[in-house]
């Protein structure tokens, strides 16, 4: 919120050392967070495997089709269950500076409309990026798999994506972040905080 890095926040330490005491040393979770890919734990929970993750619509297909029963509900919190979640964006970019303008809103216009869209997401059970797709989704009564998600919408935050450091640091934090429910928290999130900040120092 600050528009700086605080991957090192005393909440942040104190969060990965509560993961850490709770549920991986106790072994509820995968021997080694660190290095399990997601693909593993979505394919797990599709199969009745696992008991619980954060994780996105996409899972509710794995879980009809894997014949499991699931439930959707908050992401817990320290003082209960949090009011918003983490929203994903991916980019459709053009690479050409004022190039082929005309031919870049055609895309877009057929990219957008609401009736391709709606293909697009009832054929992969996506989330809506148009209202109107939305209000089409919301309204049709086809889609109750998907209402707690669209009710998260208006509330979903982002990671910075804005932000020209965001590639390096995300990658630094994919490269390392899990680890610290394996060693010292702290030390961990404060090299990647050192990372942070030369990669927002060097943008």
């Amino acid at each position: 919120a600050s528009g700086k890095y605080a991957l090192n926040s005393a909440a942040n330490v104190e969060t990965f050392s509560w993961l850490k005491a709770n549920l991986v040393d106790t072994g509820l979770t995968y021997p080694n967070p660190a290095t399990t890919d997601r693909k593993t734990a979505f394919a797990d929970f599709g199969a009745g495997k696992a008991a619980m993750l954060n994780g996105h619509p996409s899972l509710i297909q794995k879980s009809k089709d894997g014949k499991v029963e699931y439930a959707v509900a908050p992401i817990p919190g320290k003082a209960g269950p949090l009011k918003s979640t983490l929203g994903v964006a991916d980019w459709v970019m053009a690479f050409k500076k004022n190039g082929h303008q005309a031919q870049v809103k055609a895309f877009l216009d057929f990219a957008y409309n609401k009736e391709n869209t709606l293909k697009f997401d009832e054929l992969y059970n996506l989330m809506p990026v148009t209202q109107d797709t939305l209000k089409e989704m919301t309204a049709s009564g086809k889609h109750a798999d998907l209402e707690p998600f669209f009710a998260l919408l208006p509330s979903a935050a982002f990671y910075p994506l804005g932000d020209t450091s965001w590639d390096a640091v995300s990658a630094e934090i994919k490269k390392s972040g899990g680890t610290a429910v394996a060693g010292d928290p702290g030390a961990v999130l404060g090299d990647l905080q050192k990372k942070a900040e030369a990669a927002a120092a060097d943008k």
